[in-house]
């Protein structure tokens, strides 16, 4: 019985449009050949095809103009989020990966002549907008050499679009795929990495989602921290004063790999929680400390120490982190990085290295001079 307020109203009004564009594009798709024409008649409808959204390969996931009804691999396509040429200046090539938080298309910078990647949103969403706002907000505020570059930002009927650097040498998560990684690769890759959570919170910035899918490299094999979609601001001198204040503890459900409060706010990929982020606590740098020695004791392991648990036993796998001597599986590494993992993935965050500095430090310590 409560009357509508303008939020209600705005997003009504961008649910309609957006059923009314795939109704009016579903029509003229399905209109046989003789009815559409392609003089006068066609012109007469008022579409300009270039404006509308783009079709992709349900297969291969290739970009294809929007009257386009089945792909040249012969499957079925899907409606884009963004059209074929975006901004009049990137042309859509295939779709990269989607998920909640956003949807990623690699283009053509037909100014340029470059490769970009375009992260724009599935579905308007004032939250989700605003979300992706914030990444680009965080993404300009620091220049890191390991840290991915946005280009600028574009908007499209109303969904901002980030215009980021391609990153052609794929991810950690494609090189677990061909098998474990040596020790020196672990730690030259856990010293970048902590060097940009170091620069990040030093401007009062968590990650908040740094996992291997979200570490890429360069085509000459220079690794990149990946999607500030999650970042969070903190303050860095309340951090470092004393034990985080606690909110109310939470029990999080799961929304496909993400971790979600019982408003829908994503967490985290709930696979790279720490103990104190899955009870609640505010957002602090140990939540990037935790995730970032997760993913080293994985990419020289060849796995995550809990990958057969999903779910709510995951959870309390995460909340208990009892986690194997990681010489279970790689008996040629040096106990003192054995140790590090067991001190840097306990359950109480006083055991583990306190800043960025410190990780970065530490795992400098066990570079062997060449």
């Amino acid at each position: 019985g409560l009357p509508y307020g303008a939020q209600d109203n705005a997003l009504v009004r961008s649910m309609c449009a957006q059923v009314g564009l795939r109704i009016e594009n579903q029509w003229l798709r399905d209109r046989p050949p003789q009815a559409r024409g392609d003089g006068p008649a066609e012109r007469h409808s008022g579409v300009l095809w270039q404006h509308e959204p783009a079709e992709l390969c349900l297969r291969c996931s290739r970009a294809w103009p929007p009257t386009t009804r089945r792909c040249a691999c012969g499957s079925a396509v899907a409606t884009a989020a963004l059209p074929l040429v975006t901004a009049g200046k990137f042309r859509l090539e295939r779709q990269l990966g989607s998920g909640g938080m956003g949807v990623v298309y690699l283009a053509r910078d037909l100014v340029l002549g470059r490769h970009v990647a375009l992260k724009t949103l599935p579905r308007v969403s004032d939250s989700l907008a605003g979300r992706l706002e914030r990444e680009a907000r965080a993404m300009a505020t620091v220049l890191h050499p390991n840290l991915a570059l946005i280009y600028g930002a574009e908007q499209w009927r109303g969904s901002p679009v980030l215009i980021v650097e391609y990153l052609e040498g794929g991810t950690v998560l494609d090189g677990l795929r061909r098998g474990p990684f040596t020790v020196q690769e672990m730690l030259g890759l856990g010293i970048l990495i902590a060097d940009v959570l170091d620069r990040l919170h030093g401007a009062g910035i968590l990650h908040r989602d740094v996992k291997p899918s979200n570490i890429g490299y360069t085509l000459s094999g220079v690794p990149k921290l990946l999607d500030l979609g999650l970042a969070a601001a903190f303050a860095p001198q309340c951090a470092e004063s004393g034990p985080s204040p606690r909110k109310a503890i939470v029990s999080p459900s799961l929304q496909g790999e993400y971790a979600v409060t019982s408003d829908s706010r994503q967490l985290g990929t709930l696979r790279y929680m720490a103990p104190e982020a899955l009870e609640g606590q505010a957002p602090r740098p140990s939540f990037d400390l935790w995730a970032l020695s997760l993913v080293l004791y994985e990419v020289i392991s060849g796995r995550h120490p809990l990958a057969e648990l999903t779910g709510h036993g995951l959870l309390k796998g995460l909340r208990r982190a009892a986690f194997p001597d990681v010489r279970d599986v790689r008996p040629d590494c040096p106990a003192a990085i054995a140790e590090f993992f067991q001190e840097a993935l306990a359950v109480d965050p006083g055991r583990r290295p306190r800043t960025a500095a410190e990780l970065r430090a530490v795992l400098q310590s066990f570079l062997t001079p060449s």
